[in-house]
């Protein structure tokens, strides 16, 4: 059985465009990246620092000198999500 990893990852912005060797860093929201047709067993079965330093390494392959890629947290997804409705979720709201 094959799984997606769902990786939230910390968005970061390089604000010294005058000299990108001293950079200054500002948080700019956060992007999910999505791994799909991995292989289960090695999904639940590798240690979570490996799982950790594969992922942020392929995130550092996304980053560059203006913008960076910082691992959150990651997730096995088994399933596809399910899609609740937007008009429930606004009568919700309203209550």
């Amino acid at each position: 059985m094959n799984v997606q990893i769902r990786i939230t990852a910390q968005v970061q912005e390089n604000y010294q465009h005058n000299d990108t060797n001293i950079p200054y860093w500002k948080m700019k929201g956060g992007r999910e990246f999505i791994i799909n047709d991995v292989d289960s067993d090695i999904a639940v079965n590798t240690a979570d620092e490996e799982m950790d330093s594969a992922i942020q390494n392929m995130l550092d392959e996304y980053s560059n000198n203006h913008t960076r890629y910082t691992l959150i947290e990651w997730e096995v997804i088994f399933s596809s999500p399910i899609v609740l409705d937007a008009d429930n979720f606004m009568w919700e709201l309203s209550k």
